[in-house]
């Protein structure tokens, strides 16, 4: 594991492996049943789980699976704002190539980040 940078779905997937990591995980009441899962709930999206993003996701892991689950929906909830952002942007250059000038409808929408 690389310590300058986060570590990979591989590195995770050795790392649950561990007893160590076991243990650890399970006296922060945190469930590993789905490891890949886990691995998309802390990584922010680079392919790879930095301390940050362990150290902060961690705690929202905590819990039954119901809070798992919770958590789960609200990754794919910013995953799909994400693609939906990126959907409304590419339909505004459309629009503005295609006219020259932006919609009306569309110039009073200003780009959520």
């Amino acid at each position: 594991v690389n310590c300058d940078e986060g570590i990979t779905r591989s590195e995770f997937n050795s790392a649950l492996k561990n007893k160590h990591v076991l243990q650890y995980l399970s006296i922060l009441d945190i469930e590993v049943d789905e490891a890949d899962l886990l691995f998309d709930l802390l990584d922010d999206g680079d392919g790879e789980v930095s301390l940050q993003e362990f150290c902060h996701g961690l705690p929202r892991l905590k819990g039954t699976a119901r809070a798992l689950d919770v958590v789960a929906l609200k990754h794919d909830s910013n995953i799909i704002m994400h693609q939906a952002r990126e959907i409304r942007h590419a339909i505004h250059q459309l629009a503005a190539a295609m006219t020259g000038v932006v919609p009306s409808a569309l110039a009073e929408c200003p780009p959520q980040s």
